[in-house]
């Protein structure tokens, strides 16, 4: 309520300086540029960015130099947030205007004072340049005031990497006013994110996390400018740096010999939603092609994230063959590369599924790069998902506010023994696959954890056990003569998971030493309750003649534990 408050205050102070007279609002503004008749004229492809602080300008200085390149006329809106920003400009080949530092005593009045100057400063000069768009950065008073003074003078906003804390108020309040008129989104890896739970459109959002995001966003900004002029017509909005579209399928086509990507229809939303993780294995193809045999993709609109966490490998052209739409046999799959050059820990592939268009009952499954499934385990664990539960591969018990094992005997952890289960296995949490509802997991970061170093597996479980009465289930894997006694049903590690890399979290490269820590601060923050394990329900089968399931020649011939 009380940002509501905020946000309606605010707002009508904002409208007042807005449309107050330009002679009433005492700005002193210098010019800086070679020709100022030049930077007066009104250009039809003139683009003015609002800046005021060393990260704006670092985020859209590319941007206006390459759109200066393909013949727009460019004008920096200094707003001296950060004075020492100002001297980022020298020799720019543009022209560049500075609003007045706010006087400090105004500073000190705090944050309206600052925006009250800032906002008016701006409006004078968005209306004598009146532009065709309007960049905006990031969650700065700066970028509030030129998204609110682009709005009220009708001008398209182009908005950058905004970011999403939600620890200052303020600037999610920034966030949030700067979100509302901007036509054009973009940003990289997981600040895309931020703006997909600001409520922005997926027709409004580009993502520039690959490596010529620049051109990407250029390309976005021209072809608005091109719309907007009678003179030419709008060649429609460009393709994204990561999912196939109708504009790349051209130009995809002739690279693939004929190929073409995946053709990503307006407003496609998606039953399931997968993200395979890419940490410090290159096991992604392996994976993508489990993922190609499942049973539960017929029929359903899917989407599949490849979540590259750092830059310990690099699959982007793994990615590629798999965004072909003929790699899927007929079934509609779209994939999507994610690149986060930043360290994610173990929690930030929990947030990609947010970056997919999806219906209201949605499936997601996010898997750890080492792990085998057969084709019909995704049916498996839908099965237990519309039970009402969490579907993880392995499970855990509570010990106090210490992590247990699953009550799995010593036979199940030696080399190709055969593990099976008959019914569905309940467990205070769960990992390596995590499968669900996509709107449980939006109310799962609602509740924000007390830490992000370790332990995301039991924090997921919690929150759904504690909050919304959702239990943690290990799916069936069932031995003859269960009527479901099929190997493809079931999940086991790779041999590959004895070659681990450990998680770095920004800069914190042993995040895995506050694993007891982390599991304690989850346990007091949920008022967690352990539930009461059962004695050990799985069988276990020495390798032989006489184990329930034939391995040799399967994907489960690499398997190295089912437990």
């Amino acid at each position: 309520m009380a940002l509501k408050g905020l946000f309606l205050v605010t707002m009508m102070a904002l409208v007042t300086l807005a449309i107050m007279p330009m002679f009433l609002l005492p700005h002193h503004s210098v010019f800086r540029g070679n020709n100022r008749h030049q930077m007066m004229e009104r250009d039809r492809w003139r683009v003015a960015l609002v800046v005021g602080t060393r990260a704006e300008v670092v985020g859209l200085l590319p941007v206006a130099l390459r759109l200066k390149e393909l013949g727009a006329s460019v004008t920096a809106i200094n707003t001296n947030q950060q004075p020492d920003a100002s001297g980022m400009f020298e020799d720019v080949p543009f022209d560049v205007v500075d609003i007045a530092e706010c006087p400090p005593g105004a500073v000190l009045s705090g944050y309206g004072a600052l925006a009250a100057h800032v906002l008016s400063g701006v409006n004078v000069h968005v209306q004598r340049l009146s532009p065709r768009v309007v960049m905006v950065h990031g969650d700065t008073v700066s970028a509030m005031a030129g998204a609110v003074a682009a709005f009220y003078s009708n001008i398209a906003v182009a908005r950058f990497d905004a970011v999403n804390p939600r620890d200052l108020p303020v600037d999610e309040f920034h966030r949030l006013v700067a979100a509302v008129p901007s036509q054009m989104n973009f940003a990289r890896s997981f600040r895309r994110v931020a703006m997909r739970m600001d409520g922005v459109p997926s027709d409004r959002l580009w993502d520039i996390g690959a490596n010529d995001g620049t051109l990407i966003a250029c390309d976005v900004i021209v072809a608005h400018l091109r719309g907007t002029d009678s003179n030419e017509p709008s060649p429609g909005p460009p393709a994204t740096a990561v999912k196939g579209s109708k504009a790349s399928a051209s130009s995809a086509a002739a690279k693939n010999g004929g190929s073409k990507p995946n053709i990503v229809n307006e407003g496609r939303r998606a039953d399931i939603v997968v993200i395979l993780t890419v940490y410090g294995r290159m096991t992604l193809d392996r994976q993508m092609d489990m993922v190609r045999m499942q049973t539960a993709l017929k029929g359903r609109t899917v989407d599949v994230v490849a979540f590259q966490n750092g830059r310990h490998v690099d699959v982007r052209h793994n990615v590629t063959k798999w965004q072909l739409a003929e790699t899927w046999g007929g079934n509609d799959v779209v994939v999507t590369f994610v690149p986060s050059s930043v360290e994610t820990g173990y929690y930030g592939r929990f947030l990609a599924p947010f970056l997919v268009d999806v219906k209201d009952h949605a499936y997601f499954w996010v898997f750890d790069d080492d792990v085998i499934f057969g084709n019909r385990y995704l049916a498996n664990c839908m099965r237990v998902i519309d039970t009402g539960n969490l579907a993880v591969r392995n499970g855990r018990y509570m010990v106090g506010k210490h992590e247990g094992l699953g009550l799995v005997g010593e036979q199940g952890w030696k080399d190709k023994w055969q593990v099976t289960w008959d019914d569905d296995l309940s467990y205070d949490y769960g990992g390596h696959i995590w499968s669900g509802k996509v709107a449980w997991l939006r109310h799962v970061w609602r509740n924000v954890p007390p830490t992000v170093a370790q332990s995301e597996d039991f924090w997921i479980s919690a929150v759904l056990r504690m909050k919304l009465n959702i239990g943690t289930k290990k799916p069936r894997c069932p031995k003859p003569p269960h009527p479901d006694a099929n190997l493809q049903n079931c999940a086991c590690s790779m041999r590959d998971a004895l070659k681990r890399k450990y998680a770095v979290l920004g800069t914190d490269t042993k995040p895995d030493d506050k694993r007891g820590t982390s599991m304690g601060l989850i346990y007091d923050a949920m008022n967690y309750r352990p539930i009461r394990p059962n004695q050990d329900p799985h069988n276990f089968h020495a390798p032989g003649p006489n184990a329930p399931f034939t391995v040799e020649k399967t994907v489960f011939e690499q398997c190295l534990w089912f437990t």
